[in-house]
C-alpha cells in the first residue's frame, strides 16, 4: 500500500513538474512574440515618420526623432544611403559591433526603406536592432508569481489524493472482509442447521454428551452472528434497492429449508417489484429468514405458515403467520430484548432484536402478535422511498387519444376490452396480436388529435419481442410494456434506459384507468 501510494504521489509531482515547465515555456514565448510585434510596429511607424521628414531634409529632426525611438528598445539604430554622407549610427559606433554566436541568437534586426520622391537617387535603410528577449526576464517575474499562487492548491490537491487513495484502499479491504465473511457464514450455516437437529433426537441417558453438542453448537451460532457486524461493508446501510428481489430470492431459498410437516406458502404483491425500498439484502434476507425459522420451531408437529407481502402505496407490510405455541401476553413484549429467549433450546436471542435493530435503522418498524396455542404473527413495516422510473401508478387516456393494444393471448384482449368499457376507453382502443399487425395499425392509422398509446406484450409468438418493437417507435407516443416477464432484472433495466414503463400482467386487472 505504501508503496503504490508513493508511487502515485511521485507521478503527481512529474505532472506538476512537467505542467509548470510547460508553463514557463509558454510564458517565455508570449514575452517574446509580445516583444516582436511591440518593436516591429513602432519601428515601421517611425519609418513612416522619418521618411516624410526626408522630404524636406531635416537631418537634425530625424536624428533626434530615431533617438527618441531607440529608447523606446532598441539598443541600436543604423540610417545607411548610397550617400556615405548621410550615414549614421544610434549610439555613434558600426553596426557589426560583436558577432558573436550568443549576439545573433538573442539580438534581432529589423531593415525597413527610406526612399521618398526627393531622394530617388539615393537607397536609404533603417535597421533597427533589439533584443528579442527583453521582456523575458518580466516573463520569469510572472511564471514566479503564477507558481507561488499555485503552490496552496498543489498541496491541496497532493492531500486530497493521498486521502483518496487511503479512503480506496480501506475500501478494496472492508470489501474483502466482507466476502472473506460472506464465504464463511454460507459454510458455517448448512453443516450448522443439521447439528441443530442433532440434540432433540438423542436419549436422555447421554445427557451430558447432548449438553456439550449444544454448547458447541451455540458457540459455532455465536460466531456466525459475530460476522453479521461485517456485513454491513458490502452494501451501505439506507441505500434504496430493489426490495422484490431481495423478497423472492429469500422465500425461494427458505421454503428449501422448511421440513415436509409443515405447509410453507407465500404471496407477494407484483406492483412492489417498482419499490425502492432502504435496506440492505443480505441483511434483509437473514433477518427474515431467522423470523420463520423462529416459526418452525414453534410447530411441533404439522403446522402451517404463510408469508404475504403488500404493497399498500407508502410503505411495504410483511406479514410472517403461523399456527404454532403462540407467545403469551407475559413474554411477548420481551422478544426484541438483546438476549432475550425463551422455549428454544440453545438460543442466542440476538434475532430478533438483530431484526428490529435493522428494521428500524432503515426507517421502518417490526411488530409481533401472538396467543397462545392459536397463532403468532410477525408484522414488518418498510417505507417505499421512491419508485422506479419505469412505474406507472395508472393508466391516463385523452379523450381524443388512441391505443394501440398488441397482445397474442385473445383472454387478454378480453381482460383490456372489459377494463377499457369500465373507464369509458374501448372506443380509443385498437387490437393485433402478431408483430405484422401492428405495424399495418402504426402505419395505416390516421394520426389521432391526441396522444398515441402503445400497450404493447412481450412475448408475442415472434422473432422480435413487444420490448423491440416498442423500442423502435417514435418517443412523442407513449410507450407500456405489459408482461408477466417483469420480475426478469434485464427487462426491467431495458425498460429503464429506453423510457418504455413497464406494466406487470397482474396488476391490468386492478391498475386505475382514467379517461379525461
Amino acid at each position: 500500500m505504501t508503496k503504490s501510494l508513493d508511487q502515485n504521489v511521485r507521478r503527481f509531482e512529474v505532472k506538476q513538474l512537467i505542467v509548470a515547465a510547460l508553463a514557463l515555456i509558454i510564458v517565455v514565448g508570449l514575452s517574446v512574440v509580445i516583444n516582436s510585434l511591440q518593436l516591429n510596429s513602432i519601428a515601421r511607424e517611425a519609418t513612416k515618420f522619418i521618411t516624410r521628414l526626408m522630404q524636406f531634409e531635416d537631418f537634425r529632426e530625424i536624428g533626434l526623432t530615431l533617438e527618441d525611438t531607440r529608447l523606446n528598445g532598441f539598443t541600436k539604430i543604423v540610417f545607411r544611403s548610397s550617400d556615405p554622407s548621410r550615414n549614421f549610427t544610434l549610439p555613434a559606433s558600426t553596426l557589426g559591433g560583436s558577432n558573436s554566436i550568443w549576439r545573433e541568437i538573442v539580438m534581432q534586426r529589423i531593415s525597413l526603406p527610406a526612399d521618398t520622391e526627393l531622394s530617388a537617387d539615393h537607397q536609404d535603410t533603417i535597421t533597427f536592432e533589439y533584443n528579442r528577449l527583453r521582456l523575458v526576464p518580466c516573463a520569469v517575474i510572472v511564471w514566479m508569481l503564477l507558481v507561488l499562487v499555485s503552490f496552496p492548491q498543489t498541496r491541496y490537491m497532493k492531500q486530497k489524493l493521498i486521502e483518496q487513495f487511503e479512503k480506496e484502499m480501506k475500501a478494496a479491504e472492508a470489501l474483502v472482509k466482507a466476502e472473506i465473511a460472506r464465504e464463511v457464514r454460507h459454510n458455517l450455516r448448512t453443516p450448522l442447521a443439521a447439528l441443530m437437529r442433532i440434540p432433540a433426537r438423542l436419549p436422555d441417558s447421554i445427557k451430558t454428551d447432548r449438553e456439550l453438542i449444544q454448547s458447541s453448537i451455540s458457540q459455532i451460532n455465536s460466531i456466525v452472528s459475530a460476522l453479521d457486524e461485517i456485513r454491513e461493508l458490502e452494501v451501505p446501510t439506507g441505500e434504496s434497492t430493489e426490495l422484490y428481489d431481495s423478497l423472492t430470492q429469500a422465500l425461494r431459498e427458505i421454503s428449501v429449508t422448511v421440513p415436509k410437516r409443515i405447509q410453507f406458502s407465500y404471496e407477494i404483491d407484483d406492483s412492489i417489484v417498482s419499490a425502492l425500498v432502504p435496506h440492505v439484502p443480505h441483511e434483509f434476507r437473514a433477518l427474515l429468514a431467522n423470523a420463520i425459522n423462529n416459526s418452525i420451531d414453534a410447530i411441533s408437529q404439522s403446522g402451517q405458515i404463510t408469508v404475504s407481502a403488500r404493497d399498500v402505496g407508502p410503505e411495504i407490510q410483511i406479514n410472517i403467520n403461523d399456527n404454532g405455541a403462540g407467545i403469551s401476553s407475559e413474554i411477548l413484549p420481551r422478544i426484541f430484548d438483546n438476549g432475550f429467549s425463551s422455549g428454544k433450546p440453545g438460543g442466542s436471542g440476538i434475532g430478533l432484536h438483530y431484526a428490529k435493530t435493522r428494521i428500524e435503522k432503515w426507517g421502518g418498524q417490526i411488530i409481533a402478535m401472538s396467543s397462545v396455542g392459536e397463532f403468532t404473527t410477525i408484522l414488518i413495516r418498510l417505507p417505499i422511498e421512491d419508485r422506479a422510473n419505469w412505474y406507472i401508478p395508472r393508466l391516463k387516456f385523452g379523450k381524443q387519444d388512441q391505443l394501440i393494444i398488441l397482445d397474442d393471448q385473445l383472454s387478454a384482449h378480453g381482460l383490456w376490452k372489459m377494463r377499457l368499457e369500465e373507464a369509458g376507453a374501448l372506443g380509443l382502443a385498437q387490437f393485433a396480436s402478431s408483430n405484422v399487425e401492428v405495424e399495418q395499425l402504426i402505419h395505416h392509422t390516421a394520426p389521432p388529435l391526441g396522444n398515441t398509446h402503445y400497450l404493447f406484450d412481450y412475448d408475442i409468438k415472434s422473432h422480435v419481442t413487444g420490448l423491440d418493437i416498442l423500442k423502435r417507435l417514435p418517443n412523442n407516443g407513449r410507450r407500456y410494456l405489459v408482461t408477466g416477464h417483469f420480475d426478469d432484472l434485464d427487462i426491467r433495466n431495458r425498460c429503464n434506459k429506453s423510457n418504455v414503463y413497464l406494466l406487470p400482467k397482474s396488476e391490468l386487472a386492478r391498475i386505475p384507468i382514467v379517461v379525461v
